[in-house]
């Protein structure tokens, strides 16, 4: 199948590379990023990104895989269009759609030519946007670039990752679960088929899509992403409201009671523990976006970033209880989890600030 991804930054170049290196389909894959820099060093034979396991993966991708600043050298036959590009929070922490737009209308006079050529286009947008966003902006948008019915002349899909900085091309690569958002059951196929070859999953004994492809409407799509983000943060949350609960009883091992508990098959082991808050560039801001779709009285649902405060407070104030005034004190770690460098939202940093309003030197 012949991809364009555009946007080729942390999650878009290994998206891009794994479709590429796929071993059980032939892809054709054109990334495409307006960083010139950042496509230099592509062509040059550079990875400009750090993360485990994608200098092979992108040598294992070269034979099928093209980078170009220019829409233009995308091929016109293409058949599936993956946008992968910033949705940054506003100052109302709703995501902003300006780069995704700013990609459709690029893609515009192609998808155009396409439409009325009688191809079926497929612009599958990978970022995470607020709910309702693909029927209220993308397919309007689209559209009226192409002078096309969304669903008949193309398509248009949501389809988010489930992937963590620092294992990214492990995730992709081994799935729990392919969400896929879908205008219209065509699309919908074309977006199982695309990742059917990309992991060899086969179909049901009946036809039917493997368990693990969720298909549903664009809307049960985008709600869906944002609940699974927050529910992670939850989770992590609940194993540290453990450590604050036994901060009261002296002996108490609060690894030994995630362990426990994580055992439950209603509950399960992953992200259960104690540790510091979570952080880094998706939950915080999923969370913060969530709370302005949901009515006031249920904002207590999304109190997981009381919970990062708690525990801050509870480690700053340990620490201040055993160290002189103005001690010097390092931490051992800045980004917001181990295996990346990115340190958005690291309680590593707001656990620092706290420790320098408290007077001490911070390395």
């Amino acid at each position: 199948m012949d991809i364009a991804v555009i946007g080729l930054g942390k999650l878009g170049l290994p998206s891009a590379c794994c479709f590429a290196a796929a071993k059980h389909t032939r892809n054709e894959v054109m990334g495409i990023d307006l960083n010139r820099d950042f496509v230099a060093a592509l062509n040059a034979g550079r990875n400009p990104i750090q993360e485990p396991g994608l200098d092979e993966l992108l040598e294992e991708a070269r034979p099928r895989i093209r980078f170009s600043t220019d829409f233009d050298d995308i091929p016109k036959h293409t058949q599936v269009y993956l946008i992968i590009v910033p949705t940054p929070s506003g100052d109302d922490d709703r995501f902003v759609n300006d780069f995704v737009c700013a990609a459709m209308e690029r893609l515009g006079s192609l998808l155009q030519q396409q439409v009325q050529s009688g191809q079926f286009p497929v612009v599958d947008v990978v970022s995470t946007v607020m709910p309702a966003t693909c029927q209220e902006v993308f397919k309007p948008l689209l559209e009226d670039l192409t002078g096309g019915v969304c669903g008949i002349d193309f398509g248009l899909a949501y389809g988010p990752e489930f992937i963590a900085l620092g294992s990214v091309v492990a995730n992709f690569q081994n799935p729990d679960m392919i969400l896929v958002g879908e205008s219209d059951k065509r699309t919908g196929l074309v977006v199982q088929e695309l990742y059917e070859g990309l992991l060899g999953w086969g179909r049901q004994p009946d036809g039917t899509a493997n368990k693990r492809i969720r298909r549903m409407s664009l809307l049960d799509a985008e709600i869906t992403k944002l609940s699974i983000n927050c529910t992670l943060s939850m989770k992590i949350s609940v194993g540290n409201f453990f450590a604050l609960l036994c901060e009261q009883y002296a002996g108490a091992d609060v690894d030994q009671i995630a362990a426990a508990v994580g055992y439950d098959s209603r509950i399960g082991k992953k992200l259960l523990k104690a540790g510091v808050g979570f952080g880094g560039p998706c939950l915080p801001r999923d969370v913060r976006a969530l709370r302005t779709v949901i009515p006031d009285e249920y904002e207590a649902f999304t109190m997981q970033p009381l919970v990062n405060q708690w525990v801050r407070n509870v480690i700053v104030g340990n620490v201040c209880d055993r160290v002189p005034p103005k001690a010097k004190i390092a931490l051992l770690g800045m980004s917001y989890k181990p295996g990346t460098h990115v340190t958005d939202d690291s309680e590593s940093f707001l656990i620092a600030d706290m420790l320098k309003e408290a007077g001490h030197t911070v390395t």
